[in-house]
């Protein structure tokens, strides 16, 4: 599985299996990032866990299908230069934002503007 992290950086990337069984265990070290693991099985489930987002997900069963999933959190303006664009040039079938996006046209702290 190829795994893009976005708007982590700083942040722990861990995958477990249902045994508890450490799989990965990556330090995010940019706005966006790749890494892979071939190590998982078809028809699984896996627990994953990144900064202070956590989750799971299941793999298909055996397929000669495959697909690109790209995950992100906590947008911000220095982090916008490249990221969309990036993300664009890889076609991912399905994006997860686990975090906060933020609104670029809203310049003062007032939460009634965010509606």
């Amino acid at each position: 599985a190829h795994f893009r992290a976005i708007g982590l950086q700083g942040s722990v990337f861990t995958l477990k299996d249902k045994e508890d069984t450490l799989l990965l265990n990556k330090t995010i070290e940019s706005d966006v990032e790749s890494f892979e693991e071939k190590s998982l099985n078809p028809g699984t489930t896996y627990y994953f866990s990144a900064g202070t987002e956590s989750g799971y997900f299941n793999t298909f069963h055996k397929t000669s299908h495959s697909f690109k999933v790209v995950f992100g959190s906590c947008t911000s303006v220095p982090s916008l230069a490249n990221t969309w664009q990036y993300l664009e040039s890889h076609s991912p079938d399905l994006f997860l934002m686990t975090g906060d996006l933020f609104y670029y046209d809203i310049t003062q702290n007032d939460t009634s503007l965010y509606s």
